[in-house]
């Protein structure tokens, strides 16, 4: 699956803002392995603790829907998230 499917879903997580997901980028090498990794790394990786909760939380109710579905509909309902939440990127 291509990294910026996983950078769009990174970015849909409430609370997980540009410099967490920084963060994990750095800390993981990638926002695939970032998205995929163990909750006791995660911890390691820098980012904020009530960041990667809730990254935590909103990874579990989406788990297994990347790649469901066409991956420009994942993008684009993460966009619409995103957006909803902060305003137009």
């Amino acid at each position: 699956m291509n990294e910026k499917y996983f950078v769009a879903a990174l970015g849909g997580a409430y609370g997980l803002g540009n410099k967490s997901i920084a963060s994990l980028m750095k800390f993981f090498g990638s926002a695939k392995t970032a998205w995929s990794a163990e909750v006791a790394d995660l911890f390691k990786s820098g980012a904020r603790k009530n960041a990667l909760e809730s990254f935590i939380n909103f990874r579990a109710k989406r788990d297994g829907a990347i790649p469901t579905s066409s991956p420009l509909d994942v993008i684009d309902k993460f966009y619409q998230i995103r957006s909803a939440r902060y305003g137009t990127v």
